[in-house]
């Protein structure tokens, strides 16, 4: 039975069914550039391929010129009638291009033919989001982009089988299909209502709910609207529009997601597809190639139409740009390293994931956002301007993308690429709101504010830059081994087998020693002190490195940097979850591991580039830049507290919460709890929630480092060797630093959504999956020449680690215990893990000598299976919930 509202799914399709004509467009130049240019074509021209750029780009042109008019017109003329008009000189162009004796005509005809694509880009997802409940808003303001990948799929088949003219005729009747459907759908009531038609907006609301539904509640709001619109005269003018601070806010978000919708590089991969899987050499017909793209694109889409009003939109936006970076960036590396190594497969596949994750976020969300970040008075104009500047990042993407392969290369055209949906990644993580569920005045009263708390977040990474610096140690052991043992790091000695395993594993044994002594010091001197302080040490230990004239140094050097790491392993996540808010306490603990994958990739890409001393040096800075950064944040308020400097913790909580915060409730928590005495080190096992909690944190960092990845972090150059991938282990380390990274910013965003529990048994099971598959390859596929096998798993397994069982038990030690216990238990937690960590990285390489690398991988894979079975079981959810309640939780 179809639900009452069902016509609103049909007015809202059929109204996107011009957004097909436009897709159409755009996936035309693909499959016909090759027959128009070898004379083929049945025209009598042959554009040169300057002028193919201008004739694939010219239909963006037009659409940027379009945008801004076509806002002012359907705030006159109504969102139908605009759009039902533009089936006319959707036609012209068509025909222009159809009977085109000249490359000029096929230029007109393409300009035109954007104008109306652009206008339908401005007036679709306004009329669609209008007709919409607020419910399904998300899903039906997603119409727009379904109806131009359906185009765009459309163009690519009759591109591949039809004579071109033909194709051009296949095309030019999609408007006519539009008018004929499009003609018998009612007017946006908000319109209706806005110009004073309210028996014809009732009516339309009656056609679009059902007749027996009761919308009187809508119909209100629409009239408030309506009278809100009127007293502004019903519209803003475009210069008045950057006077109020909610429109600014919502013009800056729409147009910088429309510069990255565009710099991903989505249309000069849809424009130049055919090009592109010809250069990568896959042996498979460039039209296939280009339909099943078209596919992905309609079946990813569809799949975010289900999703958008489930998840949310800037959850799909992170996802979206996270994989598009990582997908791009292979790209890059194919065409620099790989591309004469008979692997053609790989960049049909990067390009796949990219359209994928690009249909899923950046293609259909930045056009509802449009619709959803303005007032109705403004709507029009401002979501104008939004699409004007998307088409003309479009024309220059579009425009330059043939003359960057030329110049720069595909490699670093890609690497651009993926940059690009890196930066998109964290602007939408600070600067997008989440409109899912909000109405209209909700959304505006968001933007017109600012939250107040953004300096938490401050700390909180200046806090965790010091882990940035234990990354870069971490990484570093990696890409300068080789050089060490073979003489070409520069200094007067190589150190053997086993002192490399000394060098790499002292770094661990430092940081066990020290993790109980510094839980005794940051309770006596603070969190903040402590850290500062800890940037002396840090700095001898890397000039041991450094000035070294033996191993001994190296060996020393590297202990003593462990044991900085180490303390900052007790301190930092102490001190984000101590300056947090309740809500925001999972993501700020997970500063720690983020910045510590940081660090690693960082020290993979110095060590991949520079000489050994470089290297050192480069590393040997970030201590520096940790205090330069770190000095100005304040002193945890809890510490504070405990010691009895109210007005300081007062101070300090006004500054992470906001001047004009009130921050009693929080106070008096934090007073109540230094009520209680500290805990000596013998007290810990007399108290049943402290002791709980600790053979908790304990078993879950014996899990994370029995699990593998220490071996697999610091050993992975010659995991990649052993693998006989055919690429090079720095790159591969690169690559894996990027996993790391990437996996830890969607753990960041997750885990105070879904909760901690179910992140580590996801990421527990994707683990044991990725360790049985290393067991299999190095068992039995090792000799049949399928290293990518063994590269593949150990990426997967990066990407779950990182994603759960990396950030996830240093955010439980500092939320498991009381304030009173949580220096020493936290200590104690830390001394396991490093200790574990020590043993692992030790004994790796022994037990490959000695079982092979089948045994060692399946062994890790048991315990990623007991690891899940003890999440399972014992370990509880701690999302939302206060330290009173935690341990109410552990004490019964």
């Amino acid at each position: 039975m179809l639900p009452p509202a069902w016509k609103q799914y049909i007015a809202g399709l059929t109204a996107a069914f011009g957004a097909t004509a436009f897709g159409s467009s755009g996936g035309w130049s693909s499959p016909v550039e090759g027959r128009y240019k070898d004379g083929s074509s049945g025209y009598p021209f042959q554009p040169n391929d300057n002028e193919w750029g201008w004739i694939s780009s010219l239909i963006t042109l037009g659409a940027a010129f379009m945008s801004i008019p076509a806002g002012f017109i359907i705030s006159n003329c109504g969102r139908k009638s605009t759009m039902l008009s533009l089936s006319i000189p959707f036609l012209i162009g068509w025909s222009l291009i159809g009977f085109a004796q000249n490359v000029y005509m096929v230029y007109g005809g393409r300009f035109i033919i954007g104008a109306c694509g652009g206008s339908y880009a401005v007036a679709a997802p306004i009329y669609t989001t209008e007709v919409a409940q607020i419910t399904k808003r998300g899903g039906m303001g997603c119409y727009f982009h379904l109806m131009v990948v359906h185009g765009v799929l459309y163009s690519f088949i009759c591109g591949a089988y039809l004579p071109v003219k033909v194709v051009n005729l296949m095309c030019g009747i999609l408007p006519v299909v539009f008018f004929t459907i499009f003609i018998w759908m009612p007017e946006s009531p908000v319109y209706l209502m806005q110009n004073g038609k309210v028996e014809r907006a009732e009516k339309a609301l009656r056609f679009l709910r059902g007749k027996d539904a009761d919308f009187t509640a809508e119909l209100a709001e629409l009239a408030k609207m309506a009278e809100e619109a009127d007293m502004k005269k019903h519209s803003v003018r475009s210069t008045n529009a950057f006077c109020h601070k909610s429109i600014l806010k919502g013009m800056f978000i729409a147009i910088m997601l429309m510069l990255f919708q565009q710099f991903s590089g989505i249309n000069a991969i849809v424009f130049y597809s055919t090009q592109i899987f010809e250069s990568a050499n896959t042996g498979i017909s460039a039209n296939l190639c280009t339909i099943l793209l078209g596919i992905i694109m309609v079946l990813s889409t569809v799949v975010a139409i289900s999703l958008i009003d489930r998840v949310g939109r800037q959850i799909i936006l992170l996802i979206s740009s996270s994989v598009m970076c990582f997908s791009s960036f292979v790209m890059a590396c194919y065409f620099q390293w790989l591309q004469s190594k008979n692997i053609g497969w790989l960049p049909v596949l990067a390009i796949l994931v990219f359209i994928i994750s690009f249909s899923l976020g950046f293609g259909p969300v930045p056009f509802l956002l449009i619709a959803e970040l303005f007032a109705q008075d403004v709507k029009p104009v401002a979501g104008s301007i939004a699409c004007t500047c998307c088409w003309l990042f479009a024309f220059c993407v579009t425009k330059l993308f043939p003359l960057c392969f030329k110049t720069f290369g595909e490699a670093a055209v890609f690497a651009i690429f993926g940059v690009s949906s890196l930066t998109a990644y964290l602007f939408v993580l600070v600067f997008v709101p989440e409109t899912k569920g909000k109405t209209l005045t909700e959304i505006q009263a968001m933007l017109g504010g600012c939250y107040p708390g953004w300096k938490q977040y401050a700390a909180g990474m200046s806090a965790a830059v010091g882990s940035f610096s234990l990354g870069a140690s971490v990484g570093w052991s990696g890409p300068v081994e080789s050089r060490y043992k073979e003489g070409k790091a520069g200094y007067s000695f190589t150190p053997n087998d086993d002192e490399w395993g000394w060098i790499s594993s002292l770094l661990t044994l430092g940081a066990g020693l020290v993790c109980i002594p510094i839980g005794v010091i940051i309770g006596i001197i603070g969190r903040k002190l402590t850290m500062l302080i800890l940037v002396l040490p840090y700095m001898i230990g890397w000039a041991l490195i450094g000035f070294d004239l033996n191993v001994t140094m190296v060996m020393l050097g590297r202990f003593i940097i462990g044991a900085c790491g180490g303390s900052f392993c007790v301190t930092a996540p102490m001190y984000n979850t101590e300056i947090a808010e309740v809500q925001n306490r999972g993501m700020m603990g997970c500063f720690f591991q983020l910045f510590l994958v940081h660090g690693i990739l960082y020290g993979y890409i110095c060590g991949a580039v520079n000489d050994v001393r470089i290297v050192t040096f480069l590393c040997a800075i970030m201590p520096i830049i940790f205090f330069i950064t770190f000095i100005w944040m304040p002193e945890s308020p809890v510490y504070l507290m405990q010691k009895g400097k109210t007005e300081k913790a007062e101070k300090a909580m006004k500054f992470l919460r906001g001047k004009d915060t009130d921050n009693t409730a929080e106070l008096n928590e934090m007073a109540e709890e230094t009520k209680k005495k500290n805990v000596r080190l013998t007290d810990v096992f007399f108290q049943k929630a402290t002791m709980k909690g600790l053979f908790l944190s304990v078993s879950l960092m014996l899990f994370q480092q029995f699990t593998g990845v220490n071996a697999i972090v610091f050993y992975s150059s010659q995991i990649f060797e052993s693998a006989n991938t055919g690429i090079s282990p720095n790159l591969c380390n690169i690559i894996l630093g990027i996993l790391m990274i990437l996996s830890s910013l969607m753990a960041l965003f997750l885990i105070d959504r879904i909760g901690r529990k179910m992140i580590l048994l996801i990421c527990s099971t994707v683990m044991t999956g990725s360790l049985l598959l290393m067991a299999g390859y190095y068992q039995w596929l090792q000799s049949k020449n399928l290293g990518w096998i063994g590269t593949l798993a150990v990426c997967i397994f990066v990407v779950s680690f990182s994603g759960g069982f990396g950030p996830v038990p240093w955010l439980l030690t500092a939320e498991l215990f009381a304030e009173d216990a949580k220096t020493v238990a936290g200590a104690i937690a830390c001394t396991s893990n490093w200790l574990l960590a020590f043993c692992v990285t030790k004994l790796f390489p022994l037990c490959v000598n000695e079982f092979g690398e089948a045994v060692c991988f399946l062994f890790f894979s048991i315990m990623s299976i007991l690891a899940f079975v003890f999440v399972l079981f014992l370990v509880p959810e701690t999302k939302g919930k206060t330290l009173n309640e935690i341990q109410a939780i552990l004490g019964g």
